[in-house]
């Protein structure tokens, strides 16, 4: 991510949140299953999110370095 864009930070601390919020949930009985459950509920609710943060990080860096994106062509 461009380091202009602040989704670093923000993404760093929505990952530890939700991540420990995903573990809290399982403390009283963490076993190899519910500790599998947990990480896959983090991954499938941050990973469309960082997908899309890295995405659009991509596009404005190719901007920012003059370069046109081969779906604007008209520019």
């Amino acid at each position: 991510m461009l380091p202009t864009a602040g989704r670093g930070a923000v993404n760093a601390i929505l990952d530890a949140v939700i991540l420990a919020n995903s573990i809290y949930e399982i403390a009283k009985d963490a076993t190899y299953p519910n500790i599998r459950s947990a990480f896959k509920e983090y991954y499938n609710e941050r990973f469309p999110q960082a997908k899309a943060d890295l995405e659009s990080s991509k596009r404005m860096a190719s901007l920012s370095s003059g370069q046109v994106p081969k779906s604007l062509p008209y520019l």
